[in-house]
């Protein structure tokens, strides 16, 4: 009987081996897709961090572009309402 129970010990004992395999090499493998996704999970905030800046360096180019049409439409006004005054104090000299 001691024999048996043996035998029985030795059978389970290497089930519970090829279990432990067959978990470690699933853990393995769940570390491993682990690692693919925290890396994936960088590149794409990576990624989203250069498409803000690239936006936020737009938005400024657009206000500075903005400012400067802005100032030049400014000017354009001004030199026309001074050229409207001059136009409208002169006096043309008629001989008649």
């Amino acid at each position: 009987m001691f024999i048996k129970d043996f035998k029985k010990a030795e059978i389970d004992l290497k089930i519970l081996q090829r279990d432990k395999r067959a978990a470690m090499i699933e853990w393995q493998r769940c570390e491993g897709l682990w690692e693919e996704t925290s890396g994936q999970f960088d590149k794409e905030e990576a990624r989203l961090a250069r498409e803000r800046r690239k936006l936020e360096r737009e938005r400024r180019r657009d206000v500075v572009e903005w400012e400067r049409t802005k100032g030049e439409w400014e000017r354009t006004v001004g030199q026309f309402e001074k050229d409207e005054i001059r136009n409208t104090n002169t006096m043309e000299f008629s001989p008649y």
